[in-house]
């Protein structure tokens, strides 16, 4: 059974292959891998406004805060767009395939608090993303309890500078970005090779079993 979950301005014909992922939560979420040393809070937190996420974003970057550092609040609870129930699924259903290393981010609004992400471009398994930007709906700055925090939701965590992987891509319809293919979208590549998938991929115990080049090399497989 599929299940339609949200991610602003993205048409997937996603048909029965797609997973159907609970956008409910609970505060007990596990938080999704941090990529740096910065303290990870599992929170629920109410939605907010133009202004405020405005000035939020105005703060953080007038502050020049590492992101790195900055402390993160993860949502429980919230959707990160269509995943499929197995690798070869959502390896037939991507737009673009990449391995990258993140160059730079910022955060806007639009409707709410996102990331625009810029990949690094270290291999093209499948597409022609030249200009390969990734919006990211993960949140960002947020003023609390007096103190700035990043926000990111725990089925689609923040990426930041440095952070390496392999992304199956979806195009988003109305603009030339892309976005990561939901939970089954993203797989991380650690300092040991190893790989890290997102919070609620339905098959993250196989994935995890294997190196980054064991991953790359089947998807490139996949991908014919």
């Amino acid at each position: 059974m599929m299940r339609a979950l949200r991610i602003p301005g993205l048409a997937l014909a996603a048909a029965a292959a797609a997973v159907a992922v609970a956008c409910g939560g609970s505060s007990e979420a596990e938080p999704p891998l941090a990529t740096s040393a910065a303290k990870v809070e599992v929170r629920e937190l109410p939605p907010m406004g133009l202004e405020e996420s405005r000035a939020a974003i105005r703060a953080f970057e007038a502050a020049t805060i590492d992101p790195h550092a900055a402390p993160r609040v993860t949502i429980p609870g919230e959707c990160g767009g269509i995943g499929f129930e197995s690798l070869e699924a959502s390896v037939e259903n991507a737009d673009a395939i990449v391995i990258g290393r993140v160059s730079t981010i910022e955060f806007l609004f639009d409707g709410e608090t996102q990331q625009l992400v810029r990949l690094e471009i270290e291999q093209v398994i499948r597409g022609d993303p030249r200009q390969l930007f990734v919006l990211n709906v993960s949140g960002g700055p947020r003023e609390l309890d007096g103190s700035l925090v990043l926000t990111q939701h725990a089925t689609n965590p923040l990426l930041l500078p440095g952070d390496r992987g392999l992304f199956l891509l979806q195009k988003m319809s109305l603009t030339a970005a892309y976005v990561p293919q939901g939970i089954s979208g993203q797989y991380r590549f650690d300092a040991d090779g190893r790989v890290t998938t997102v919070t609620g991929n339905p098959f993250a115990a196989s994935i995890e079993k294997m190196s980054a080049d064991s991953l790359v090399k089947k998807v490139r497989k996949l991908a014919g």
